[in-house]
């Protein structure tokens, strides 16, 4: 069950979704995501990229990351509607500097433009607030470095 307020762990959880999880358990959850409500906006989507990723959207609040070939879950993002936390004290839209003295060990990464530090990834917007916090499985930190392991993650071989 989705709880927006269960806390973040890095390359564990959000909102109670299990990295590593299967799709199929969240069938009576991802229809509730994925139809349109036109009074809230099309508050809830799907999309498909790359060619065997889906990208389940609840808008404002989470974005759930599948490997179709595998129906595993590799990656959470918490958004502004999330009410959650990280280390029982970090949230989405607070100031970075703020984050900072909590998490001191945090790394930017000028390329991704995020902060961060082993399964666990923040962005920040124009205004150095946190924009989204992510937590994903520790195989995608060794993705940029062999080509292999990239075809292999593709393939759902993970």
């Amino acid at each position: 069950m989705l709880d927006i307020y269960a806390p973040i762990v890095p390359k564990a959880s959000i909102g109670g979704l299990k990295l590593r999880s299967h799709l199929k358990e969240y069938y009576d959850i991802i229809p509730k995501l994925s139809w349109v409500d036109k009074e809230t906006l099309n508050d809830c989507s799907a999309y498909v990229f790359g060619s065997f990723h889906i990208r389940y959207e609840m808008r404002d609040t989470l974005y759930l990351f599948f490997n179709m070939l595998n129906g595993k879950l590799y990656k959470i993002t918490a958004l502004s509607n999330y009410q959650g936390m990280l280390l029982g004290k970090i949230k989405v839209g607070m100031n970075i500097e703020d984050l900072l003295k909590v998490q001191p060990n945090l790394l930017y990464d000028d390329f991704e433009e995020v902060y961060s530090y082993e399964g666990l990834a923040i962005e920040t917007d124009i205004n150095n607030r946190i924009e989204s916090i992510s937590v994903y499985v520790e195989e995608l930190d060794t993705l940029n470095n062999d080509i292999e392991l990239r075809r292999q993650f593709e393939k759902g071989n993970w």
